[in-house]
């Protein structure tokens, strides 16, 4: 269902694991709650976190 959606409206393709990436990177945006996130994602360091939300 996503991914006939994102195609009506011009992309390729979009997925339950965008979507992830997507909420991280604007709950990053908003709050600068590296650590929040972190657990959230269950990541073992910041670092691995920032990079997986694409902020380097």
């Amino acid at each position: 269902m996503l991914n006939r959606t994102a195609r009506k409206v011009g992309l390729s393709e979009i997925g339950t694991h965008n979507l992830r990436k997507t909420v991280g990177y604007h709950f990053y945006q908003r709050t600068r709650d590296i650590a929040t996130l972190q657990m959230i994602f269950n990541h073992s360091h910041p670092a691995i976190t920032l990079k997986y939300i694409g902020i380097t």
